[in-house]
């Protein structure tokens, strides 16, 4: 698994190290360097070898500026294990990528000419001594430094890349490392050896097939071709031609499992998989990852950006629940980007990682990152069974500059009738009101958003009968929502504004406590209101969640954690 990932001086990022769970999400606007990120473990682990022609330079370094070294260093947990000449076995913690210029001119290079290094580190982040000629008796052994990776170091670190290319053949058994491969791996071993024949039918069948095909048209085709291609070949001299015949075949022959593509059949109708819609291509795509599940396959790290493409919202449901399948069954690591709340699950809030790019800055990121915060949105998750219920919409919360935080799906239609009527486009603001599910899981979110750095916005009912001849059952209540209360306010950040309606909306709005349909009595009772009319907590809760506070004055006078409405 990969631990983490260093990055200095690619595309958007000029310096950044992201710790890596099991399952990691990255999120956050557009060009806060998502894609770069994953780009970079796929440059460094993917199926091509990192390198200068690999490079768009100067594109691939930050700022354009190539006077500055572009450094990716990959780290994992556990280490990578390298076997040197004499059989002794080392632990690699990293593999980094360096692509820098010439400090001094030397062997023909000029100064600022880019020269690249990809070499392995120890567990300590240093470079290596072992011994680099195979021992011999009598002769004292040689060591040297640890200066090049070889294919079967980077095999046990390379990484399945599903790009934003969801076509069929970018995914094709011909491609090293690609889903399929791995998938036919050992139906092609089985293939290669002959197990039952099953080559030798092959070759047979293969041979009988191209010949139905090659009909006297085709013969006179191929007869032309192959007589003047081989007049020009003969140019080269008598032995480029002796043993060369030309004609036409299909697939790969001695490489069927190779040229191997998927067919789409409809009715009399076959045609390739690459043919078809980006929809059904995704789907298919989908397809063998499950496939890849159902086998139980171990691939090491997979790395997708934006899976949600081409897919509808039931697919995207489907999709993610298999990778997390994959994840918890320990068959892979996955990292992805992603804009959809579907993928972004708050409730997995280990995985999250949020990336922000202020105007003219460099590319940050959050996590829940201490131990406290950690452990208090476990007890949440735990206690509210936040994994299991959580409605996917929620993941909102990841995706906008501010977020108002309501119980439930009543408080959110209120909210967006009153930001209608004051002329509010959430939408256009990157504003978005979050129903939490219930007052008793609004802590998990406040505390979620505090952790991520999240400005946040709260409303929610007091839920505190006032008199004086109160039951024991009403005094109970009331200690009961006083504690919600305390613990929503000790979750919220410092700065957070809590917004009380006292006792609850349903009373403000004369619905009773037994009402059914709640919601849409909701939007009944507000819907026909002007806007001085209207409750007044709503009205200051949504233009809270407009109003950005400016620089110094995030501590407004009024202690708004006690905003009440009579």
């Amino acid at each position: 698994m990969i631990k983490d990932i260093e990055i200095e001086n690619w595309r958007s990022i000029e310096s950044l190290q992201i710790p890596l769970e099991p399952l990691t999400v990255l999120v956050g606007p557009n060009g806060v360097g998502k894609t770069a990120i994953l780009n970079a473990i796929d440059f460094v682990l993917g199926s091509r070898w990192p390198g200068l022609n690999y490079l768009d330079v100067p594109r691939d370094f930050h700022s354009l500026d190539t006077s500055k070294a572009i450094r990716i260093r990959c780290s994992f947990e556990p280490n990578l294990n390298y076997t040197d000449s004499a059989g002794d076995d080392h632990e690699i913690g990293s593999l980094e990528y360096c692509c820098r210029p010439y400090k001094k001119a030397a062997g023909g290079k000029e100064v600022g000419d880019l020269h690249d290094d990809f070499y392995p580190l120890s567990p300590k982040g240093e470079k290596m001594m072992v011994v680099t000629e195979r021992p011999q008796a009598g002769v004292k052994r040689k060591y040297g430094p640890l200066l090049r990776i070889n294919t079967g170091l980077k095999d046990q670190a390379r990484v399945l890349t599903i790009g934003d290319r969801r076509s069929v053949s970018y995914h094709a058994s011909g491609r090293r490392g690609s889903a399929l491969s791995i998938l036919l791996a050992s139906a092609r071993k089985s293939f290669e050896k002959d197990v039952g024949g099953a080559r030798s039918s092959f070759k047979e069948k293969y041979d009988a097939a191209l010949e139905a095909l090659r009909t006297q048209a085709v013969k006179d085709v191929e007869e032309a071709v192959g007589d003047t291609a081989k007049q020009m070949l003969g140019f080269l001299g008598k032995g480029a031609v002796q043993n060369l015949e030309i004609g036409f075949g299909f697939a790969d022959p001695s490489n069927p499992f190779g040229s191997l593509s998927v067919l789409c059949k409809e009715g009399d109708l076959e045609l390739p998989a690459e043919l078809m819609g980006l929809g059904i291509q995704s789907a298919i795509v989908v397809g063998v990852f499950d496939a890849l599940r159902k086998q139980n396959a171990q691939i090491g790290t997979i790395i997708i950006e934006e899976p949600e493409m081409y897919l509808h919202p039931q697919a995207q449901r489907f999709f993610h629940n298999l990778l997390v399948d994959m994840v918890d069954s320990g068959q892979c690591q996955v990292i992805y980007s992603s804009h959809s709340p579907v993928f972004a699950d708050a409730s997995r809030f280990e995985s999250l990682r949020l990336l922000q790019k202020p105007t003219g800055g460099t590319t940050t990121v959050a996590r829940v990152s201490q131990d406290s915060d950690l452990k208090y949105l476990e007890e949440q998750r735990q206690r509210q069974k936040l994994g299991q219920y959580m409605d996917p919409a929620s993941g909102e919360v990841l995706f906008a500059r501010r977020v108002l935080l309501v119980e439930g799906h009543g408080d959110y239609l209120a909210a967006r009738i009153v930001a209608k009527k004051l002329n509010i486009d959430l939408d256009a603001e990157s504003l978005s009101v979050i129903a939490c599910g219930g007052k008793a899981a609004i802590p998990f979110f406040a505390r979620l958003c505090r952790s991520l750095e999240i400005p946040a916005i709260i409303l929610h009912d007091r839920d505190i009968q006032a008199g004086d001849s109160l039951t024991p059952k009403e005094i109970g209540e009331n200690a009961k929502a006083k504690a919600q209360n305390d613990e929503i306010k000790s979750a919220s950040a410092e700065t957070t504004q809590i917004f009380l309606v006292d006792p609850s909306l349903e009373s403000i709005l004369g619905i009773g406590q037994s009402a059914a349909d709640k919601p849409m009595r909701v939007v009944s009772a507000l819907e026909p209101l002007k806007v001085e009319e209207l409750p007044k907590v709503l009205v200051d809760a949504v233009q809270a969640l407009n109003n950005e506070p400016s620089d110094g004055e995030d501590d407004v006078s009024l202690d708004l954690s006690e905003q009440i409405v009579d």
